[in-house]
């Protein structure tokens, strides 16, 4: 017999197996035939009910046995209560704003109340929840005085998620169907009961007061009368972005996407009152005049306290522009996301903005709308706002790439001679266009992602778009996915937010730079003050000695002819011979307003002479000068009476009146400075001619008594050698170091930075910018559009000189002012360097007038003693006061490195290439080969 193998055997096995009870078996014995399973685990209700009551209901048991509701009705009150609806068994407690069972130990068939009482617990509180949420955004909506306009856009933002969330629950309930029941509805509502309890405690509302301990008094007494607690206007800004950046993204993706969109939504009100400052209008938006919005704006809701500029009063007082309430408030709270630098660089470029609409109302910056729908075929849209996507971020530095670039054109095109640069640019960014063109051609998003939950609403409400487009990038797996990846903040703020606002704000900068250096010639209104306030022009400076210090010395004349002059000695008694001291103010101004006259005239014939045009920067090239310039004469300077004092002359004063806009640099505080370095220099320019007196006084021609001794000559002659060398030391210092070296730094970065505000062409390049043929070579700049990419790298040669808008170029001029004055030892901080100065200068001055005192008198013997002790005790006084001066410089030198730095505040990081040990100057000049230290 055949015998069949093993795998024949079973195969050819006709045995009925047993059906045995296991879950593969499930559904095929006869035991499912009457809708019974066999397994405890899948029994019905009643079976549980039954051993409920055989437990609990006995004769030894409460009568509390819980209040039985059916399971359809529980679920359908459980979906009123998450939905913040009351219901036949949940009802809303107003007082203590939470909901509470109608019944307590409510319980369904099969279950205790004890056993649902944590997920009864959640619903609750998240039906507490929902209704605390929905009285939070109806308040902020209600109450704009309270909460800004930003707690406004905050509760609509707010409302609009709870909406949602309310529509969401209901999808969820309807999908289910009659199957839905209470554990499944539990899981179902776990993740968003999270959300909504994380938000809840976000406004200080949720039920277990999580975060009260973080509220101050005042704050937590507004809770007590609100409910909740949100701070006012941009603050609450930072609370949601300090929130939204602490979620993990990876284990609470829908928390993170509801908080960007808040922070999205609740921003556009800052956005637009940023925009609004910094003129900024997509084309999608009619004009307004930057001004209208301010009325809009509440109290301390945006950093800067003021929008409106008053040009009257900035016409006539140049610091107005700058003290007039325009300002960052300090009661204000900065958002988290904009830094002081940044702030004050927003302020800047509103500021100069509205000097540009008030000076050059037609320039493109002054309606960037108009020319920018113009210039654009296609709808172009830079509100600012945030942008979480790579995709979007992308499309928004190529919207402002052409911005920037069709602005600039713009600009550029106002002047005519320069169309060379501007074909030049547009070749630049067609070539630029092009290139990004072929990089994205195989570039496209991914659309029709699954969304997390599908409402019919989500379209047309822009929170529910913003959530639903961050959780499909979040779930992306398209091939081109790092379009559609969500940023951290802290790049977000980089590449959108500060990118934007460096580039308007730059741009704004640029062109009113430009405008000062090249349309307004700054650099030639300086070079006025340079002339004649700081003494620099020769025939000014002639005409000025000739009215002012000449007398009888000077044109040989007897000076017993008129004995008024003994008095007055270096006064210019040319002017008039007087006897009263100081003159009247008109007769002051009427004598030497000729000065100024014959000065400006003669600059004017040699420029005729010439045969060609006033330099760049020259101030010839200022119109009506003559009436810009002025002498006048302080009042109320009672120490200015006496005609042999030092300060005789300091009531004397030389007044610039800039023309508007010229004003808000050359300000009336500045010109208090320029002033005070010409009083200083005039008092130099006297010593000058008091030392050139001295030295005709005791020339041999003018008689010296026959009865004085050669000691006493030799005493004279030496003082007079020492005075006239500490003079000229002074006068050398002064005028050469203090003044010429400074000003002449201080000119050639001007005209460095002028170079560079030749707005659209590169540094680099600019001197060729005519030449068209060398465009391919040159590396634009518009400030160069490309540089704008790179925020912290952008032009670091310029940035590092300080001067980079309005505020920093004036910044920069009266840090020079500063540092002439410190040189001029002019500041408070070196008072006692000043005060013996002074006393020197006295000492000689008070010698000539003994030595002119002496030349018409006549002196008995006695008188003749009594003069020359005079003349010893200020011989040896001077020295003192020398040897004393000569001391504390060499002290300074050696604790302060003599540098500027000595008492004077640093105001920009100007000017670290010069060498600013004047003290050493100063003290090599007076001490020349070391005649005095010898002696200490």
């Amino acid at each position: 017999m055949e015998e069949f193998s093993i795998w024949e055997r079973i195969s050819n096995d006709n045995t009925k197996q047993v059906q045995m009870l296991s879950w593969e078996t499930n559904g095929k014995t006869n035991l499912q035939q009457n809708n019974i399973s066999p397994y405890l685990s899948e029994s019905n209700l009643s079976t549980y009910e039954a051993v409920y009551h055989e437990h609990f209901h006995h004769q030894f048991s409460y009568d509390n046995l819980g209040f039985i509701v059916s399971h359809e009705v529980i679920i359908q009150d459980i979906l009123h209560l998450v939905t913040g609806t009351s219901s036949n068994s949940f009802v809303y407690d107003p007082i203590h704003m939470r909901f509470n069972p109608k019944v307590q130990n409510i319980r369904i068939h099969g279950c205790s109340a004890k056993s649902i009482n944590i997920m009864m617990g959640r619903f609750l509180n998240m039906g507490s929840h929902i209704r605390r949420l929905d009285v939070v955004s109806e308040r902020c909506m209600k109450a704009v005085p309270v909460y800004g306009l930003t707690g406004a856009a905050f509760g609509r933002s707010l409302s609009s998620f709870i909406m949602y969330i309310q529509k969401s629950i209901v999808s969820i309930a309807e999908s289910s169907g009659e199957q839905e029941n209470m554990i499944h509805l539990y899981h179902a509502m776990d993740d968003i009961s999270l959300v909504i309890e994380r938000i809840a405690a976000f406004c200080y509302c949720d039920v277990s007061d999580s975060r009260i301990s973080e509220l101050s008094p005042n704050q937590k007494e507004q809770r007590d009368n609100e409910g909740f607690y949100l701070p006012f206007g941009s603050k609450i800004l930072s609370e949601i972005y300090i929130a939204a950046e602490t979620i993990d993204l990876t284990r609470s993706p829908f928390l993170r996407a509801v908080f960007l969109a808040f922070l999205d939504q609740s921003s556009r009100p800052f956005f637009e009152m940023l925009s609004s400052w910094l003129g900024t209008l997509s084309s999608s938006c009619s004009f307004l005049s930057i001004n209208e919005h301010y009325e809009y704006i509440y109290p301390n809701e945006f950093f800067i306290s003021n929008f409106k500029v008053d040009a009257i009063s900035v016409k006539d007082d140049g610091d107005e522009f700058w003290q007039g309430g325009m300002e960052v408030d300090i009661e204000c709270f900065l958002p988290t996301f904009i830094s002081p630098a940044l702030a004050r660089d927003i302020l800047e470029a509103g500021k100069t903005l509205r000097l540009l609409r008030d000076c050059r109302p037609d320039h493109p910056l002054c309606n960037s709308g108009a020319v920018l729908s113009n210039m654009i075929d296609r709808p172009w849209n830079l509100d600012m706002k945030f942008l979480f996507i790579q995709g979007d971020i992308d499309e928004m530095h190529d919207q402002l790439n052409d911005y920037l670039r069709n602005m600039t054109i713009a600009i550029i095109t106002q002047d005519e001679q320069r169309s060379s640069e501007i074909a030049y640019i547009r070749d630049f960014y067609q070539c630029k266009m092009t290139e990004r063109k072929q990089k994205n051609t195989n570039l496209k998003l991914v659309e029709n992602i699954t969304q997390f939950i599908t409402l019919d609403s989500s379209a047309e409400d822009p929170t529910i778009m913003l959530i639903e487009r961050f959780l499909q990038a979040q779930s992306s797996t398209s091939l081109y996915a790092h379009k559609e990846y969500i940023l951290p903040l802290g790049a977000v703020i980089d590449l959108v937010l500060k990118h934007t606002l460096i580039c308007h704000c730059r741009l704004i900068d640029a062109s009113i730079l430009s405008i000062f250096f090249h349309d307004l010639d700054l650099r030639a209104h300086l070079n006025v003050l340079r002339e004649f306030m700081l003494l620099s022009n020769g025939t000014f400076v002639s005409g000025l000695t000739d009215a002012l210090f000449s007398d009888n010395v000077d044109y040989g004349e007897d000076f017993t002819a008129n004995s008024n002059y003994g008095s007055k000695f270096g006064m210019g008694l040319r002017l008039n011979s007087r006897k009263t001291w100081p003159p009247v103010a008109a007769e002051w101004v009427t004598a030497l307003k000729a000065v100024i006259m014959e000065t400006i005239l003669l600059e004017k014939n040699n420029t005729e002479n010439d045969g060609s045009q006033a330099a760049v920067g020259a101030w010839s090239r200022v119109n009506d000068l003559d009436n810009l310039l002025m002498f006048g004469v302080r009042i109320d300077m009672d120490h200015c009476n006496d005609p042999n004092a030092l300060e005789a002359l300091d009531s004397f004063c030389l007044n610039y009146k800039p023309p508007y806009p010229i004003n808000v640099i050359i300000t009336p505080s500045s010109l208090d400075k320029y002033n005070r370095l010409f009083v200083f220099l005039l008092r130099v320019l006297r010593m000058g001619i008091v030392s050139r007196h001295i030295y005709r006084l005791l020339h041999d021609r003018y008689l010296i008594d026959d009865k004085d001794t050669a000691e006493d000559k030799n005493l004279a002659q030496k003082f007079r050698f020492e005075a006239q060398q500490f003079i000229s030391a002074l006068h050398g210092y002064a005028f050469d170091v203090a003044i010429s070296s400074t000003w002449t730094h201080f000119m050639k970065r001007l005209n460095k930075i002028a170079k560079e505000a030749k707005f659209g062409v590169s540094r680099e390049h600019s001197r060729n910018a005519s030449n068209a043929s060398s465009a391919d070579n040159q590396s634009f700049s518009s400030e160069s559009i490309d540089d704008f990419n790179d925020n912290d790298n952008y032009d670091d040669e310029y940035l590092s000189e300080g001067v980079k808008n309005l505020e920093s170029l004036r910044a920069y001029h009266n840090h020079i002012l500063e540092r002439m004055l410190s040189q001029c030892l002019l500041i408070k901080e070196q008072e006692s360097i000043t005060r013996a100065l002074n006393r020197i200068q006295a000492i000689i001055l008070e010698f000539s007038k003994q030595l002119l005192i002496h030349r018409f008198r006549t002196f008995d013997t006695n008188m003749r003693h009594e003069f020359w002790r005079n003349i010893k005790y200020l011989y040896d006084q001077f020295r003192s006061e020398i040897r004393s001066l000569i001391k504390t410089l060499v002290v300074l030198d050696e604790k302060v490195g003599g540098r500027m730095s000595m008492g004077m505040k640093q105001t920009g990081n100007y000017d670290k290439k010069v060498d600013n040990k004047f003290l050493q100057e100063l003290l090599l000049r007076i001490d020349f080969n070391g005649h005095y230290t010898k002696s200490l």
